[in-house]
């Protein structure tokens, strides 16, 4: 984690926790499966196992990864404009956004970058405030997402965004699954718009500006640090949100069962659910990897690096998942069952641990950071470590 372009391992183990997350979730997508029903479930390989598996999946990883891993953002917006100023915090924006926009044309329209640093610029104003008030901002904005997914039941009886996404959507998947290159890129042009719109529907960016805020105040307060009084602050944090993220994220999937998708309880559940858990995630691992001893950097060890290359790994996700199952690569697309995504995933996920390992070992940082590093200074860094 940057702080004065220094690291603190914990952070960077974390960062590589949510990367897990985030690729058990995003491989559903990548591998077609999202896109079946159950008639085209059923036949697949082990797909007995697929409908609890989802379901806890659902609770324990859908949009508790992503919500980590805003955190940490917000986490390190705060340490780098610290040391650097907010005129680099906007630079370093404009490179992400460079990134995010790339990889959503290139490769995957579902990208998060983009959407990172235009929130990313607007959290500039908050990046010299105290952590209180960082966090009565996360709360009042938390509480007005709350009321406005309320409010946007009845409207979206009028706003036809989410419906002209689907729509979009079923139009191009054909293409994903047995298009030309080429045919790709294409769709993913007409599916980029559609994504925006949809996630503003969502309020999605409001809920990114929340963790961003949340992630901010953690920094402030120096969470991440080795000191007996943070250890108390995390278990604390863990004790309070624990119970209320746990209930929320199998009460809003209960409710999703049951077809209820727009009543008041619904709505609290599912905006409480993936901040809490991301908060308990984060404070448990960061109290066990700093206040442990040995085990807790035994623990954290293989977590490390491929989080200190979080931003090249995220983007080799999504390009081996496309190269993997798309029709243009491998043509595996929406033949595998959820059961055995995730074990390709687990091996994806070690391969990419033990990858990023030795990348480090000769390199000073993973190749995508060094490019968004080298765009933020104005100067190329050296890369290759030497043994002076």
């Amino acid at each position: 984690m940057p702080s004065g372009y220094g690291r603190i391992d914990a952070l960077d183990a974390l960062r590589g926790f949510a990367l897990l997350g985030i690729l058990v979730v995003n491989i559903q997508v990548f591998s077609g499966w999202g896109f079946l029903g159950p008639e085209g479930r059923e036949p697949l390989s082990r797909s007995e196992y697929d409908h609890s598996l989802l379901f806890w999946l659902k609770v324990f990883a859908h949009d508790k990864f992503y919500s980590l891993f805003s955190l940490l953002f917000g986490y390190s917006f705060v340490l780098v404009a610290a040391s650097k100023g907010a005129f680099f915090h906007l630079k370093r924006m404009f490179g992400l956004a460079l990134i995010g926009l790339a990889h959503a044309l290139l490769l995957w329209p579902w990208d998060i970058l983009l959407m990172y640093a235009v929130i990313g610029v607007m959290l500039t104003p908050f990046l010299r405030c105290g952590p209180k008030t960082l966090l009565s901002a996360a709360g009042i904005l938390l509480m007005a997402v709350g009321a406005g997914r309320f409010l946007l039941m009845d409207a979206a009886k009028t706003i036809t965004w989410h419906q002209d996404w689907l729509s979009a959507l079923a139009e191009q998947v054909p293409v994903f699954a047995a298009g030309a290159y080429g045919e790709v890129r294409q769709a993913n042009q007409a599916l980029l718009p559609a994504n925006i719109l949809d996630r503003l529907a969502d309020l999605r960016p409001a809920r990114v500006m929340v963790l961003f805020l949340l992630g901010a105040a953690a920094a402030r307060w120096g969470l991440a640090k080795p000191e007996p009084k943070k250890a108390r602050a995390l278990v604390l944090i863990a004790i309070v949100a624990w119970p209320i993220g746990l209930a929320c994220a199998i009460g809003e999937q209960w409710l999703v069962e049951q077809g209820d998708t727009t009543s008041a309880l619904f709505i609290v559940n599912e905006t409480l659910a993936g901040p809490a858990m991301a908060m308990v995630y984060g404070s448990l691992l960061m109290w066990l990897w700093n206040n442990t001893g040995i085990l807790g950097r035994l623990l954290r060890t293989p977590f490390a690096p491929i989080g200190r290359m979080a931003l090249t790994n995220y983007l080799a996700q999504s390009a081996i998942g496309v190269c993997l199952f798309y029709g243009f690569g491998g043509g595996y697309f929406a033949e595998y069952s959820l059961a055995n995504l995730m074990l390709f995933s687990a091996i994806l996920f070690i391969a990419q641990v033990l990858f990023s390992a030795l990348w480090l070992a000769l390199f000073r940082q993973g190749p995508v950071e060094w490019l968004w590093r080298w765009q933020t200074q104005g100067k190329r860094s050296p890369l290759l470590k030497t043994t002076a």
